[in-house]
């Protein structure tokens, strides 16, 4: 009987110990974590996700999901997350659509987001990608400017390129012609030289 009592003690001791673990494993996460049950109300919340969407501390816990997503797509999304707890299963949310959250100031964020269930709970990562889709823009925005100057100098070198080439016609024309002038002159001097000589 004693051993039995040991044992249970010590199984629930290390079940507090893992629950400790998991706490401290969500609650230092960097990405924002959350958990829901079916009726979408939001169990947990840890730190990173309530300092992503403005919240303070436990104010999350209890809302409706949907209270996360800006309120044109809330009605929307809740029919997806009954059509999700009807068939679970590990996947990126929103299949390559841009994500929007809403903070609690109304001011909107693009995120990631993926899911895993859980024992009848839902947990979302989610992941603020306003500097990713910043970095994309800028790298979008100066490869377009390179494009524009890469466009520019080719513009540039064929204006170049026929400048020289009217140069040279030019140039060439004139010497013709001015050779021409002077080879004429020197024969006109020769047959008068010539003619005198005679």
């Amino acid at each position: 009987s004693g051993g039995v009592s040991w044992t249970a003690a010590d199984g629930t001791a290390r079940h507090e110990a893992q629950n400790r673990d998991l706490t401290f494993l969500l609650e230092t996460a960097t990405q924002g974590i959350l958990s829901v049950d079916a009726k979408g109300t939001i169990l947990t919340a840890n730190r990173a996700l309530e300092i992503m969407f403005g919240w303070q501390p436990g104010e999350l816990i209890g809302q409706p999901l949907e209270r996360l997503l800006p309120s044109a797509l809330r009605h929307v999304h809740e029919q997806h997350r009954s059509r999700y707890f009807s068939a679970p299963r590990s996947r990126l949310m929103g299949g390559g659509l841009q994500l929007v959250g809403e903070r609690k100031d109304g001011s909107t964020l693009p995120i990631e987001v993926s899911l895993n269930h859980v024992g009848g709970h839902v947990f979302a990562f989610v992941t603020d990608i306003t500097e990713r889709q910043e970095r994309t823009s800028e790298l979008e925005r100066r490869t377009a400017q390179l494009s524009r100057l890469a466009s520019d100098l080719t513009l540039a070198e064929h204006h170049a390129r026929e400048q020289i080439a009217r140069t040279l016609h030019d140039g060439l024309q004139q010497l013709l012609v001015g050779a021409t002038l002077i080879l004429d002159h020197r024969i006109r001097r020769d047959t008068l030289q010539g003619a005198e000589t005679d």
